[in-house]
């Protein structure tokens, strides 16, 4: 038959957390004396209804020192959505103290989400780090010579 839905999923038939389909974010060297916000993108879909979703950035090697930020949905609907957000590194993300290495270099960026009904999805992390520049040494090195 055609022209027909699908019955919706009940609550207690509903076991599983969202899944975080995919994601994104731009741009992927980022200055954050620039000011420059970090978009992050997401498409996360549930039987029931998406509550929450939220991306975790941090330096690779130290999640302990990284920053939630929550996303809201841009398009779609509550079971099959694409969330969004812009994320401006403030001053507090790179705390003083931090080794070189933690502060600037690489991190990485991940997302997550939790359904109407409590249940949290796996998190689905990006393949390829961001890459936080140092403002006072921006610059790519370059090979002046070989022998």
């Amino acid at each position: 038959m055609t022209g027909l839905s699908a019955a919706p999923v009940r609550a207690a038939d509903d076991l599983l957390g969202p899944v975080v389909e995919s994601m994104s974010f731009t741009p992927e060297m980022l200055d954050p004396s620039e000011g420059t916000p970090l978009r992050i993108t997401a498409r996360v879909t549930d039987a029931t209804e998406v509550q929450r979703v939220r991306a975790y950035v941090f330096p690779q090697g130290d999640e302990a020192m990284g920053h939630g930020v929550d996303l809201a949905r841009v398009s779609g609907s509550v079971t099959d959505g694409t969330y969004r957000a812009d994320f401006v590194f403030p001053p507090s993300v790179l705390p003083e103290g931090l080794e070189y290495g933690q502060k600037y270099g690489y991190w990485g960026v991940q997302v997550w989400a939790v359904d109407v009904l409590g249940h949290r999805g796996t998190e689905l992390r990006s393949p390829t780090p961001l890459m936080v520049l140092d403002p006072a040494d921006s610059s790519p090195p370059m090979v002046t010579g070989a022998s």
